[in-house]
């Protein structure tokens, strides 16, 4: 899931009937900025106010007596147009939903197939007759189909 410009959440609960989840934790090399940074400033790690990781960035509660569900994510970025068909981010979304509303039967865990992909550079002529053809031939003609169109109409008057 790709949880752009996410916080991270608390659990505090003080409640006995209340029953929380984490769902989405970061590494535990992962810290909480408390510090308010500027566009070319680097983060850096201040154990004296920033918190170390994991951090929870997504967590489920529900209330064993009255069966109300809630699932709190750090973000909300990661359910819009932009971001929602990247890796699990509407499946986690759909997914939150339907379990807050009690749908657990609508519930999907769909695994994808891990395509490997690897880049075989061509052979050195082959690349070498690509790169004159871009560069060189094809510009080339285009000049020369330039000239010559231009040249026509200044024959013609």
């Amino acid at each position: 899931i790709i949880l752009p410009r996410a916080r991270s959440l608390g659990i505090e609960v003080k409640a006995e009937d209340i029953v929380s989840t984490p769902l989405i934790s970061t590494s535990e090399n992962a810290w909480g900025e408390t510090s308010e940074l500027l566009a070319d400033q680097d983060p850096e790690y201040d154990p004296e106010t920033d918190f170390i990781g994991p951090l929870n960035m997504a967590v489920a509660g529900e209330n064993t007596t009255t069966t109300g569900r809630v699932v709190v994510v750090g973000n909300s970025l990661y359910a819009t147009n932009e971001v929602f068909d990247a890796y699990g981010n509407g499946n986690f979304f759909i997914n939150s939903v339907d379990w807050a509303a009690e749908q657990e039967d609508l519930l999907t865990l769909t695994t994808r197939e891990t395509t490997t992909r690897f880049y075989q550079a061509p052979p050195q002529f082959s690349f070498l007759i690509l790169v004159l053809v871009t560069v060189i031939v094809i510009p080339g003609w285009i000049i020369f189909l330039g000239v010559s169109s231009w040249l026509a109409r200044r024959k013609r008057g």
